[in-house]
């Protein structure tokens, strides 16, 4: 509203510059209203009985106009064009936010020199992989391999969707293990472990580690290089995950598209591709053939994911919150390495990049991260139909071991995805293990499925509880609960995961000084294990007084 004063324009009302958009802030509390902190100290009303929750938590729209009394921003709020300084403000106050949400629910992890090299190593070992893919010879010999009808198609999103098609469908193939080389099964064969790289594997195509295995029906040792040079695996045409990931990557290099190499610290890889007509990054997975569906990960497989990494010949940039679906809990998850580190090491690596570019191509780099930040604060996501699907490729029983197949695990689910897995045998040479299962291997399944069904029975029941009595609550006393929760699922997981000040706890149930296994499981089991316990209200913080 040009009729404010600058001084009144420093604190931002939400409602009026996100036009309903939900983000996180401290809201204030007046009358059955949420007000943001905006209208909370400007507001013309009488609202001296206003309360402030003292919580980020909480996304809500602000509800000033409905409180009796002249909206400061009422003008604003009616006019659906905003103007450039609008749009300014909004992409600050989003981000303002969003970094005070990130500092609040930020492990706070401990420097480990020996994990930050690591993890150093890491981001360094993709940036040299995503150089490959600019090799003239390299891109020569994808456009040769890919279908003239696809390199003639204009349009840019259809001419990825046809390249996800035909990468999967005709040209690259799935192998969970190796066929036999003498009887070419591989229903006989399997693993006894690693070994290194030949001097050849590792100088033709960059293997970094060999899976061997054993036909014990033929009685041979088998070999599986597991290559990283994108020339090498159009060659080979097959691997997992990570071939497939390499391979397309290189390909949509070759036709021109803008393309990064995408890392999952929980075991995953695919590739993003920039789209010219939406001005952002999007999603695609060639295991999969997917498009644009991020929230697959964790909407889909059941996924819990901590860091996710993109990586281009321009760029390195940390893209984890286009592909979770809690923002605060995927925070709390990342555990390896202090954020302030990573993300400063993150950043001179990308500086490092974009000092090789000229001063136009930087500052078009510069001005498309900034969109592309301001596109990751999004507040609420919703799983579209499409991500809501447990994972395809690779057999069953490897996707399973994985804990990949998300919620589907009814009957009709499971005859659906093998009536999938059938007609997938012949073109990703998928492996289904035919070992005989003895008598008392099969009693311990038996066993475990039970306590398995056991457990889901009772967390059902818990669960049902925590409804009833919900359902008979307040719309306040709802509001207040939740917050409780919230605060009780940070505090419960840094106990876990730190301790207590007390060195005699005796708490050895929720307590990681009392119990020193509880630091060393997984952070995701342990937050599994938190959010339980918090749901059945069966959990104790410790006395540290």
């Amino acid at each position: 509203m040009a009729s404010q004063s600058n001084e009144e324009w420093e604190i931002i009302c939400s409602d009026a510059l996100l036009k309903g958009q939900k983000i996180c802030q401290i809201p204030y509390y007046y009358q059955g209203s949420f007000l943001c902190q905006a209208c909370s100290q400007l507001c013309k009303s009488d609202i001296s009985g206003i309360k402030k929750t003292e919580h980020y938590f909480f996304p809500f729209q602000c509800q000033c106009q409905f409180i009796d009394g002249e909206c400061l921003f009422k003008e604003r709020i009616q006019d659906p064009v905003l103007t450039q300084e609008d749009i300014d403000l909004r992409q600050a106050l989003v981000t303002g936010m969003d970094q005070a949400i990130d500092k609040l629910t930020t492990v706070d992890v401990k420097p480990n020199m020996l994990q930050q090299q690591r993890f150093s190593h890491s981001l360094e070992d993709s940036i040299e992989k995503v150089y490959l893919y600019e090799d003239e010879l390299l891109q020569s010999i994808c456009l040769s391999l890919i279908p003239q009808e696809v390199q003639e198609t204009q349009e840019q999103v259809a001419q990825l969707k046809g390249l996800l098609k035909w990468f999967k469908s005709d040209f690259f193939t799935w192998c969970d293990q190796p066929k036999c080389t003498k009887c070419g099964s591989n229903k006989n064969v399997v693993g006894t472990g690693n070994g290194q790289p030949t001097a050849e594997e590792r100088s033709d195509g960059h293997a970094g580690n060999v899976e061997l295995y054993t036909c014990n029906k033929c009685n041979i040792p088998l070999r599986f290089p597991r290559y990283n040079h994108p020339l090498k695996l159009l060659e080979t045409r097959t691997g997992r995950c990570g071939e497939w990931a390499n391979a397309f990557t290189a390909v949509c290099r070759a036709l021109g598209h803008e393309a990064r190499f995408v890392l999952d610290w929980t075991d995953h890889v695919w590739t993003e591709c920039y789209i010219k007509s939406t001005q952002r990054w999007t999603h695609l997975d060639s295991c999969e053939n997917a498009f644009d569906t991020p929230l697959i990960y964790e909407g889909g497989w059941g996924k819990k994911l901590s860091y996710v990494i993109a990586f281009s010949k321009d760029e390195v940039v940390d893209v984890t919150k286009r592909y979770v679906l809690n923002k605060m809990m995927n925070r709390m998850r990342r555990t390896l390495v202090p954020e302030s580190w990573l993300q400063q090491t993150i950043e001179t690596m990308r500086d490092r990049m974009w000092a090789m570019q000229d001063n136009a191509r930087k500052m078009e780099l510069r001005l498309r991260f900034s969109q592309e930040q301001f596109q990751l604060l999004s507040g609420i996501k919703e799983v579209k139909e499409d991500e809501n699907v447990p994972r395809q490729s690779g057999s069953m029983e490897w996707r399973q071991s994985r804990g990949e197949m998300g919620s589907s695990d009814s009957p009709a689910q499971i005859q659906q995805q093998q009536q999938h897995e059938q007609p997938q045998q012949k073109q990703q040479q998928q492996i289904q293990p035919q070992t005989q299962i003895q008598p008392q291997q099969k009693q311990t399944i038996q066993s475990v499925m039970k306590e398995k069904h056991d457990q889901q029975q009772q967390k059902q029941v818990e669960e049902q509880k925590y409804q009833s009595m919900v359902h008979e609550m307040t719309e306040q006393e709802k509001y207040d609960l939740q917050q409780k929760l919230k605060l009780d699922v940070k505090q419960l997981f840094q106990q876990m995961t730190l301790g207590c000040p007390n060195k005699n706890c005796n708490n050895k149930e929720f307590c990681g000084n009392a119990n020193q296994s509880l630091k060393a499981q997984e952070a995701t089991s342990r937050l599994q294990l938190v959010m339980q316990k918090i749901k059945s209200g069966q959990y104790k913080f410790c006395n540290s007084s």
